[in-house]
């Protein structure tokens, strides 16, 4: 069975700086390993096929770096979650 999981990780982490100045909170690193890599995994672990990370423009080549072992895709245009709602995977 297919299972999907959209991970929202877009946010500016603005209450943590100076640390997100440079990456997204969510590839801080947290035992040696960005946060959101530990969340991967384990989504992973639990038997999700599709992980979707919905991130921020600006940290765009930061994400591509860090997952450049797994496939990536082109975002939909908009803000939120409503290019993600409107997109017929969703339904």
């Amino acid at each position: 069975m297919r299972m999907k999981i959209y991970i929202l990780a877009g946010g500016e982490g603005s209450r943590m700086q100076p640390w997100t100045s440079i990456f997204p909170k969510c590839l801080l690193p947290v035992g040696g390993k960005p946060v959101s890599r530990i969340i991967v995994e384990r989504l992973i672990d639990e038997g999700f096929t599709e992980i979707i990370l919905c991130i921020n423009r600006i940290f765009e080549r930061e994400f591509k770096h860090e997952y450049r072992d797994i496939g990536h895709a082109p975002r939909p245009e908009g803000r939120g979650v409503k290019p993600l709602r409107d997109q017929e995977a969703w339904k």
